[in-house]
């Protein structure tokens, strides 16, 4: 009876040390011959040109500029008041840094004319000259206009020039007059 308790005492033994030594192998993907891996995660950057925007990954909100992905492709969306927003597709399989340059919605187009054009006889020669853009008068020398085709106007006096002028959302265009005399002769 005495050998069959020291023979049942071993087998336990072994059984136990074969059971540690098995769950010790899967934790460390020795069992098999397999390694098992995490999912890599990396550290992505976007950094939007507008101070206070608003970065989402897959439509979440995220709270600061440095998001920990795992490889895969995702759909990164930044919005800013006053700003279109921007929104790509990208693929993550390393860490990296995204540069968003954000644009407005709007065109802008400022009037300019030399000084040696106005008349410095009149106190503010500036408010002799009305600006439109698609037909409505601005008393501003820089607007804002939304894209596309706009008719520019610019009246003074008994002077009138008008033009049709193509513009791009983002994009600061300078309208400048230049007034040229021609001597013709007969």
């Amino acid at each position: 009876m005495r050998g069959r308790t020291i023979l049942t005492r071993a087998i336990i033994a072994l059984a136990f040390i074969a059971t540690v030594t098995g769950i010790a192998a899967a934790q460390s993907g020795a069992a098999g011959g397999t390694t098992q891996t995490r999912p890599s995660v990396f550290a992505v950057t976007i950094n939007p040109s507008v101070r206070d925007a608003q970065i989402y990954v897959d439509g979440v909100l995220q709270r600061r500029g440095t998001v920990q992905l795992e490889r895969g492709t995702y759909v990164i969306r930044v919005e800013a008041r006053g700003y279109m927003p921007w929104e790509q597709r990208i693929t993550i399989t390393g860490p990296r840094t995204i540069t968003v340059s954000l644009v407005p919605p709007t065109a802008t187009v400022v009037l300019r004319i030399p000084s040696e054009f106005l008349n410095d006889r009149i106190r503010d020669p500036w408010r002799e000259i009305d600006f439109y853009v698609d037909g409505r008068l601005r008393n501003e020398t820089r607007v804002e206009v939304e894209p596309g085709r706009r008719e520019i106007m610019i009246v003074s006096g008994g002077l009138q020039f008008r033009n049709f002028f193509t513009f791009e959302a983002g994009r600061t265009y300078t309208i400048e007059l230049l007034l040229r005399a021609s001597l013709l002769g007969g």
